[in-house]
Formats: C-alpha cells, structure tokens, sequence
C-alpha cells in the first residue's frame, strides 16, 4: 500500500489527503481531489486489505499449526525421554540376569568338576573295598591254617608230654579229642574276628 506521505495524496495547500475520510464528507466540503484521489485508490486499497486479512488468517493458520507442532515436539521428547529411561532400566535388568546366568554357568562348571571327582573317588573307594575284600578272604585263609597249624602242635606236645609222664589211655583219648573241643573252635572265631577288623 502507498504510503500517505506519497505527493499523490498530497492537497494543493499541502494536506496530507486520508483515505478513511468518508465519501459524504469529501462532498461536503466540495474536496474534489480527495474524492478523486479517494476514487482511484479505492480498489487497490481494498484489494491490499483483502490481501492483509488473508496473510494475517494464514499466519494465525501458521502459528496454531506451528504451536500444535511445538506441543506435538514436546510430546515427542517427553516419550523419548521416557523411553530413555525405560531402556536404561531394561539393560539394568538385563545385565542383573546376565551376571546370574553367568553365575549360574560357574556353579555348573563346580558341579561337574565336583561330579567327576566323586566318581573317580567313588571308583578308586570301589577298587580299595574289592582289594580289601581279598585281603579279608587271604587273612581268614591263613587264619584258619594258623589256626590248624596250632591245634597240630598243641596235640603233640601234649602227646608228647604224656609219653613223658606215662599217662593213662583215658588221658590221651582226651587230649586226642582237643582238636575238635569248643575252646578251640573259640579260638577259630576270635581269629576270623581279628582278620575282619572286629577286635
């Protein structure tokens, strides 16, 4: 829009001319060349605040959109944040699980170390206990035999010392029976015993 100090709207004796000066007023007064100036500035004058109350409708347009947006931004950055902070949280968790399934893996690892030890204990305890019982059947063997080996000679030494001291017939039958007397199969026992580690 001209400006109003434009000479186009200056009056012969130097007015600034208005163009919001009503029409009757300018015929009034008989003011011939504002109401030419008036007549030929109209249109466009109009046309320009047509032109203004359209860009100021787009700009009001423009600043809802643009205040929709900055709220619609701000949301945005609230969820980020949000999602932020829910992921932290998530790699925390996972982390914590992490470490317990790598404890976890450590504790199974023990396990089966332990697992293998034992049963190689377990073998070597089986192997000891077998070798045991075969001393255990060798030392009853030569305990019994000992055993015999005794009972023998006791009955010749007694034999022998009833020679020596002319003893009776009755007397030998006797001493011929100490072989299979109780006192000697008491003797038996306690040997067994002593092989298996009971006295």
């Amino acid at each position: 829009m001209p400006s109003l100090e434009d000479p186009r709207f200056l009056a012969m004796e130097g007015e600034i001319v208005d163009p919001f000066d009503s029409l009757d007023a300018m015929i009034k007064h008989e003011d011939l060349q504002k109401f030419v100036l008036f007549k030929t500035h109209y249109r466009k004058y109009m046309d320009v605040s047509v032109a203004y109350e359209d860009v100021m409708s787009r700009l009001e347009s423009y600043e809802d959109e643009l205040d929709h947006a900055k709220s619609q931004e701000m949301k945005a950055l609230e969820d980020l944040e949000t999602m932020r902070t829910l992921l932290r949280e998530k790699d925390v968790i996972l982390q914590k699980k992490e470490d317990e399934l790598f404890a976890a893996d450590e504790k199974i690892t023990q396990l089966e170390c332990d697992l293998d030890e034992e049963r190689t204990r377990g073998l070597k305890l089986k192997s000891d206990l077998a070798s045991l019982v075969e001393e255990k059947q060798s030392l009853v063997k030569q305990c019994q035999t000992a055993l015999r080996e005794k009972n023998d000679v006791q009955l010749r030494f007694q034999v022998e010392k009833s020679k020596e001291g002319n003893l009776e017939p009755q007397t030998l039958s006797s001493i011929g029976a100490l072989k299979d007397s109780p006192t000697l199969q008491c003797g038996h026992t306690k040997c067994i015993n002593v092989a298996l580690g009971r006295i």
